[in-house]
């Protein structure tokens, strides 16, 4: 066999080059895997920290919640029972978005949605919620699931913003019974409602505004990402809509009955008022991690206390609204946190 002059240094070169990519791609590879593991363990455990210090650390649950009212102690159970029922109303919106990414099932896509909140929970705003749901899937593109898991969570801010407006329609043309002891206590009332519900509406108008230009310049979206706005229909867009008012008033349902528990003494008719505008607040004021359960019970008590000198229940129904709706999916959450592939491949 006749050797070329030179070949086999650039023989064994190439081999090497192979070998050596090779070694680097075994090295990355578990390399990845490393930080994968790392960030899932940092997930748990700041999770199970956050929970920690806002439930029990900064709470005495036991004086909390000692003005619970036993005869109504079915009601906790119907909140609990609820509690399902609200996430997988949610679990069906994502499934329903990523389909045209991913297909998923419905349990699946339930897995997801509580990932997402046991990264969510530390993070301001939740938004950490996209990447604990878009890790969770395998095949998709996560630039547009991300987008897609956006449109769901702007389905429901518009019915936030639409029933805050709601209330300053009631407000104005049915009033409410406000227990004001003297007039200047009565005109603070007055300007509060109005100032709130008030601005629930213009947020509304201004929401209505924007999906208006988006619906007008749909057609010029050319980034290949965005593209996957596009694709959602109008059906699919009503349907997001109607799942997420069905939400809303599982969450609103769920707070009425837990006033209802700590005997906070309220009407339907004026707790279907100020709930939204207690919702709308949450929503528009940026929190974190370790103000969000204070501006939480700081909003409900703002307007609750217009209609009820019991503010250690309301302050509870709060606390406890917060402990089933977000806190105990967030555990459950956290025996899926390893089923997140924070790199492909993994």
């Amino acid at each position: 066999m006749m050797v070329v002059p030179g070949s086999m240094p650039m023989i064994t070169l190439s081999v090497l080059n192979r070998f050596l990519i090779l070694l680097l791609f075994v090295y990355l590879k578990k390399l990845y895997k490393s930080i994968s593991l790392f960030l899932k363990l940092l997930i748990t455990a700041l999770s199970l920290w956050y929970i920690y210090s806002k439930v029990f650390r900064q709470n005495d649950p036991a004086s909390l919640f000692s003005n619970m009212n036993p005869s109504r102690s079915y009601l906790l159970g119907l909140v609990l029972v609820l509690m399902p029922l609200n996430w997988s109303l949610e679990a069906l919106k994502w499934r329903m978005l990523v389909a045209r990414l991913e297909p998923l099932s419905f349990f699946r896509a339930l897995q997801g949605v509580w990932c997402g909140l046991s990264v969510s929970i530390f993070t301001p705003n939740r938004v950490g919620e996209f990447s604990g749901r878009i890790f969770l899937l395998e095949k998709a593109d996560r630039i547009r699931a991300a987008l897609l898991t956006f449109a769901g969570n702007a389905a429901q801010v518009f019915v936030t913003l639409g029933m805050a407006a709601l209330s300053f329609v009631l407000w104005r043309l049915f009033g409410l019974e406000l227990p004001a002891h003297d007039e200047s206590a009565y005109y603070y009332s007055q300007g509060v409602l109005n100032g709130v519900s008030l601005t629930g509406l213009l947020s509304f108008i201004f929401a209505l505004s924007l999906a208006a230009l988006a619906l007008l310049f749909r057609g010029r979206i050319t980034n290949r990402h965005a593209l996957v706005i596009r694709s959602i229909s109008a059906p699919e867009w009503r349907r997001l809509i109607w799942l997420s008012l069905t939400r809303y008033m599982v969450f609103l349902l769920q707070f009425y009955l837990l006033l209802r528990l700590f005997d906070v003494d309220v009407r339907f008719g004026a707790a279907f008022l100020l709930i939204p505008l207690v919702f709308f607040l949450i929503t528009v004021i940026p929190t974190f991690a370790l103000t969000e359960i204070g501006v939480r019970g700081s909003a409900a008590l703002f307007l609750f206390s217009l209609v009820s000198d019991n503010e250690s229940g309301i302050l509870a129904a709060s606390l406890l609204l917060w402990m089933i709706n977000l806190a105990l999916p967030a555990l459950a959450g956290l025996f899926l946190i390893f089923r997140l592939k924070f790199f492909r491949g993994e």
